[in-house]
């Protein structure tokens, strides 16, 4: 599953590329015509672009599909995109542009494949792509600054250090989903198994029904199974429905109840598995000289007491899976207790969802990461370029303006950038809590002050008791507190009102951020601080984010022994609060 969409998603890879290096082939056909634009050396010009059309033409015409099902598809793109970057050096060299923006074909080349190359070979592609440009260089005679040289190969790193991070998003997100795939088919067929069983349930012949739980375990990949129950005293074990049992063990005679995998189930009073069968004391002689490795048995429970046991067992095996114990419990629960089959399936229901619940909300996280990431590099390219192309003929206030809508974005990255690399700090425990006495009132009124362009409309109101000082990392607190301001402000309609208060409650402080938007959903509510949540259909919301946001607010509260509280009310407004020890209290606890 995973490879088919990989292979899927590098066809798609491969159409474009084609496409996109015709389009980059009629405008270098057209430059040299361009007015104003700088001459270039016909021939080999002519030569090269000629030989990247009859490139095209047979990258093309290749089977692909039939490439990546042989396994060749990839190296093939290998040769592909350093033929292209070669190309790109020769454009560059015969156009006389080492300094221009035709700089930018390696950093087009090179980022697109990136993004469908794993880690090593996008390591050696961005290599060639700097040993070929400070190679064109040097043929050149090294026009141009050395700070420009380092400038354009820095940008080509950095997009290269995103290209790398959706590829690795990526492959996560295929990975997750044919993992997800794979195991929704297990669970489904193992449900169907189950679901035949639980369809006699109702069945007056209880023979019949042990008979269909019996084969229902074969269903679920067991080699053999058995089916029994202990006598009145709890003497014996007798086997009441067997399928697949191997000719040295007798069915219709009973053995110890202490012996074998039953004797441990009803020992243990729980599931038990077994992956090395022969080398059990306890272990059945007809079924160990019969090869038996992985053996599992789980109770049957009749009325609240442990009536019997259903084994499972096979010779080829050598593991069971978690899965598998709980699908022959569920057949347990059927031959035992009709009634707590329902709860059973209900179970295994809520797991299926859980698992396309998280495979959404990751697509929706790599979906939402591009775009985020997308948009503000676009801004940035187009800025710089306009600024590089158009400087002379800008007035001051229009450079200004750029300059200014610049920084924005690239504030925007930063922020992004930020909370990504502090949320996987956060996780790993590599983020020390710096805890010392925070004055809670300034902080409050420095950040207001920062994020005041971000606040738009809203009416701010401060609560905070005076001189309430916390035990906190100021760093990270202030995190926290911007990430909800700046939450509640992008997350409500422009003209509500934001609440910050904090006071003392005993030996520590509340703090809370309220709004008077509009309130979040209660099937919402409940996914809120989830990592890659975000409420509301993708389509339909009013703000971006990568909805890492509320989920670094829990990690900076959690490593600070707190947690946050969420309340909303739809049509109402939403709060969300922590508490933190008072510096003063905390002092009074620190070692003398």
């Amino acid at each position: 599953m995973e490879g088919d969409i990989l292979t899927s998603y590098r066809l798609r890879t491969v159409r474009i590329g084609v496409w996109a290096t015709v389009f980059v082939l009629i405008a270098l056909v057209v430059y040299p015509f361009v007015p104003g634009g700088e001459s270039v050396d016909t021939g080999p010009y002519l030569i090269t672009l000629a030989v990247a059309a009859a490139g095209v033409a047979v990258i093309a015409a290749l089977p692909w599909p039939r490439l990546f099902r042989a396994g060749t598809g990839l190296p093939v793109m290998y040769a592909w995109s350093a033929a292209d970057i070669l190309l790109v050096t020769f454009v560059v060299r015969y156009s006389g542009t080492a300094g221009s923006g035709m700089f930018f074909l390696y950093a087009f080349t090179t980022v697109f494949f990136m993004v469908s190359y794993p880690r090593r070979a996008q390591a050696a592609l961005l290599g060639l792509t700097f040993a070929s440009y400070l190679s064109v260089l040097a043929a050149m005679g090294w026009p141009g600054s050395v700070g420009g040289v380092i400038v354009r190969l820095s940008l080509v790193g950095i997009l290269a250090y995103f290209a790398r991070f959706l590829s690795d998003e990526l492959r996560r997100e295929i990975a997750g989903r044919a993992e997800a795939h794979a195991e929704s088919e297990r669970r489904a067929a193992l449900l169907e198994a189950v679901a035949r069983a639980a369809g006699s349930v109702s069945d007056l012949d209880s023979g019949r029904v042990l008979r269909r739980v019996v084969s229902a375990a074969q269903d679920i990949g067991f080699e053999a199974a058995d089916l029994g129950r202990f006598d009145e005293a709890g003497d014996l074990f007798v086997t009441l429905e067997a399928r697949g049992m191997p000719d040295g063990y007798d069915t219709a005679r009973p053995h110890p109840a202490s012996a074998g995998i039953s004797g441990l189930v009803r020992e243990q009073r729980r599931a038990v598995v077994l992956n090395d069968y022969a080398g059990q004391e306890r272990a059945i002689a007809g079924i160990r000289r019969a090869g038996f490795r992985a053996v599992v048995g789980v109770p049957v429970w009749i009325r609240g007491r442990l009536s019997g046991v259903l084994a499972a067992g096979s010779r080829d095996r050598r593991h069971i899976r978690s899965e598998d114990v709980e699908a022959l419990e569920l057949l347990a629960a059927i031959a035992g207790r009709a009634l707590e089959n329902a709860q059973r399936f209900e179970d295994e229901h809520r797991t299926v969802e859980r698992l396309a619940e998280l495979d959404r909300m990751k697509s929706d996280f790599i979906s939402t990461a591009s775009h985020e990431l997308r948009t503000p590099l676009t801004v940035i390219h187009g800025m710089g370029f306009t600024l590089e192309q158009q400087w002379e003929r800008l007035d001051e206030e229009t450079r200004l303006e750029l300059i200014q809508r610049l920084n924005e974005n690239t504030r925007t990255l930063h922020g992004i950038v930020n909370t990504l690399l502090d949320f996987s700090r956060l996780e790993s425990g590599r983020i020390e809590v710096d805890r010392r006495p925070v004055p809670l009132p300034g902080m409050i009124a420095g950040i207001l002050s920062r994020v005041e362009p971000l606040l738009g409309d809203h009416a701010i109101a401060v609560e905070i008791e005076e001189d309430l000082t916390v035990d906190a990392d100021r760093l990270l607190l202030d995190r926290v507190l911007e990430n909800l301001i700046v939450n509640a402000a992008k997350h409500t309609p422009p003209g509500t009102s934001i609440v910050v208060w904090g006071r003392r409650e005993g030996p520590a402080a509340a703090i809370a951020v309220a709004d008077t938007g509009p309130g979040i959903p209660p099937e919402d509510l409940r996914h809120l601080g989830s990592r890659f949540f975000r409420g509301g259909e993708p389509n339909t919301r009013r703000s971006g984010g990568t909805g890492l946001g509320l989920a670094l607010v829990g990690e900076i509260l959690r490593v600070h022994g707190s947690a946050l509280e969420v309340r909303s009310e739809v049509g109402h407004g939403s709060r969300f609060s922590f508490r933190l020890p008072l510096a003063e209290v905390a002092a009074e606890h620190q070692p003398a």
